[in-house]
């Protein structure tokens, strides 16, 4: 192959996107408005919108936001900027002073009086949407952090996840899917500050993807972003049927299904008023509160509370007389139940797959640093104590949510009733984002569609909220068990947003970057001066085996292991659900409860 810079090079110093990105230096401005419709008001947008501009000029103006957010952090008395951000650092262009897109170079110093005056008349052009968009930006690191933990789906069926797979395994599988999410939510937050501004603004995790894969990257994870939160939200109303239906136990059980229903409909009515993440924080707030409470109160029934054996013999086919409680260090079962078991473990991680989403609507999002850091150590911690905690005094009695496990009746009732609010409001956060990736999607993509901000948006909001949660009833009647449904969907979806593709987006960045540096210098009106296209060895060359190679080989290895994990979790899950529904006496679509 060539290295030799043709005239039929495909790309502009990236792979898969085609070379009408270089048509907009062409002396005037390039963008189609038809495209950005919609994002002055309520972050309308196109999926190809990123994929449009390459990949340079993208960073060149998140390298302007970033300096405006050092200055503002400044002026405030803060530093300029997080230690750990300089770790990532990967310049694109060769090391060259008057290579605008390396960060320490002052980039208004490097080009003449005439180019800056260009380059402000062309931002000029679209100032009223810059301005726009940081007026939507509200929410602070404090609201992010209660978002996340509302966002996880509460520690209940970390008891559960110990009972599967014992008590070192238990904590070496909770300690080592927790390090490695803290590492994948530096690469997402570091990766969303590279290329998102206030004139290209990454709104989402799929158009975060779209950066580095074009199109079809943004496609792909939209889809499965959707689909994850629908079946996190069906397993989150399974959660409040079962729970109503143990509540109603002493004047008759009211039929699954019409528990089913009824949370259906109060999700969907406390989600319609809420297009804001920055307004839904408040009441969101309320559930971390309301977790560590049904924690606390759980622990203090269930030691001095026998096992709850009738919902045990339900769930998993117990027979009396009931055996003494067993305890174990390592796995217990068949593998595949205990694969099901580390499976249900990601979703305490679940929160990285709306990062993007959350910092789209930061004020300072270069602080959401301290969201997931403390969210995810309270997390750990909790999830640790309480599942250690459980299965200690219940063993292989221990209930999928795990407060349930309490004979006592009333007793089962506190924790039934106050888990209403917390799963009800966690299906509201994560619905807020799958509607709003839909309405980008369709009326961004689509159809040329009114803002989301708008009346007008406000009605078609409405019937995206209705459709999705309609939607999530029928995957909650269809399969109405919550370990199998969550492990299901830990694996296939939620593990990728969380495991697998932040490593894949890290090594695309450091690929391109690395790739770039044997370029010449980029400029903000002429474009890119590519030597070579991906077509070539020569760049395929720079772009894998320069820079930090270790760097690229442990985000490589980090990749394949988390695509393994999802392939062995969808075949324990799958063997699980078989399992379950041959013993339970719940059936789809049925009035019986599962346990």
């Amino acid at each position: 192959m060539s290295d030799d810079s043709s005239t039929d090079r495909p790309v502009n110093g990236y792979g898969g996107q085609s070379e009408r990105k270089t048509e907009k230096y062409n002396g005037k401005h390039h963008r189609d408005t038809n495209v950005t419709a919609g994002i002055d008001e309520g972050h309308t947008v196109g999926a190809g919108r990123l994929a449009a501009v390459p990949l340079e000029e993208l960073i060149y103006h998140a390298n302007e936001q970033r300096r405006k957010y050092d200055m503002h952090s400044i002026k405030s008395g803060g530093k300029a900027r997080n230690r750990w951000f300089k770790f990532f650092d990967n310049d694109f262009g060769p090391q060259h002073p008057d290579n605008v897109l390396i960060e320490s170079n002052n980039p208004n110093a490097r080009l003449t009086q005439a180019e800056n005056e260009q380059i402000a008349a062309r931002a000029e052009f679209e100032a009223d949407k810059a301005d726009a968009r940081r007026r939507l930006r509200t929410a602070s690191w404090g609201m992010m952090f209660y978002l996340i933990t509302t966002d996880v789906i509460g520690p209940f069926n970390a008891p559960y996840a110990f009972s599967t797979v014992g008590f070192v395994g238990g904590i070496l599988l909770y300690l080592t899917f927790g390090v490695a999410a803290y590492y994948s939510s530096f690469l997402v937050l570091n990766l969303y500050l590279r290329v998102d501004s206030d004139r290209y603004p990454v709104q989402s995790y799929g158009e975060l993807m779209e950066c580095f894969f074009g199109v079809w990257g943004n496609y792909i994870v939209s889809i499965v972003q959707v689909v994850q939160i629908l079946f996190v939200v069906g397993s989150n109303v399974i959660a409040n049927a079962q729970s109503m239906t143990e509540l109603t136990q002493p004047h008759g059980p009211l039929c699954f299904v019409v528990s089913i229903i009824i949370w259906t409909a109060i999700g969907f009515i406390i989600s319609v008023p809420f297009r804001s993440l920055a307004k839904l924080s408040f009441l969101a707030s309320f559930n971390v509160f309301i977790n560590l409470i049904i924690i606390f109160i759980s622990m203090g029934f269930i030691a001095h509370s026998a096992p709850n054996y009738y919902s045990a013999s339900q769930a998993y086919g117990f027979k009396p007389p009931y055996a003494p409680v067993e305890l174990s260090a390592t796995g217990v079962g068949a593998l595949s139940n205990q694969v099901n078991g580390a499976m249900n473990m990601v979703f305490g991680w679940s929160g990285i797959m709306i990062f993007v989403e959350f910092m789209n609507e930061m004020r300072k999002p270069f602080e959401f640093v301290k969201s997931f850091t403390f969210a995810e150590m309270l997390v750990f911690c909790v999830y640790i104590v309480y599942g250690c905690y459980v299965y200690g005094l219940q063993g292989q009695y221990t209930l999928p949510v795990a407060f349930q496990g309490v004979s006592k009746y009333s007793w089962q009732s506190v924790g039934n009733g106050l888990s209403l609010w917390t799963y009800t409001m966690a299906s509201v956060t994560y619905l807020n984002i799958a509607v709003k990736v839909l309405y980008w999607f369709i009326f961004g993509n689509l159809f040329r569609g009114p803002p989301l901000m708008s009346k007008m948006g406000f009605i078609y909001w409405t019937v995206l909220q209705l459709a999705a949660w309609i939607i999530s009833f029928i995957i909650g009647t269809a399969i109405p068990q919550v370990q199998t449904i969550q492990a299901l969907v830990g694996a296939a979806c939620l593990l990728q947003f969380s495991y697998t593709w932040p490593p894949l987006m890290q090594l695309a960045y450091d690929v391109y970057a690395d790739a770039s540096k044997g370029d010449g210098v980029w400029h903000p009106l002429n474009g890119p001066a590519y030597r070579d296209s991906w077509r070539s060895l020569s760049r395929w060359r720079r772009g894998l085996f320069t820079g930090k190679v270790w760097f690229k080989a442990i985000n490589f290895l980090y990749f394949l292991a988390a695509l393994a994990t999802c392939g062995l979790g969808i075949w324990g899950s799958v063997l699980t659900i078989q399992s379950t529904f041959a013993h339970s006496p719940a059936t789809s679509f049925g009035c019986n409860a599962p346990v």
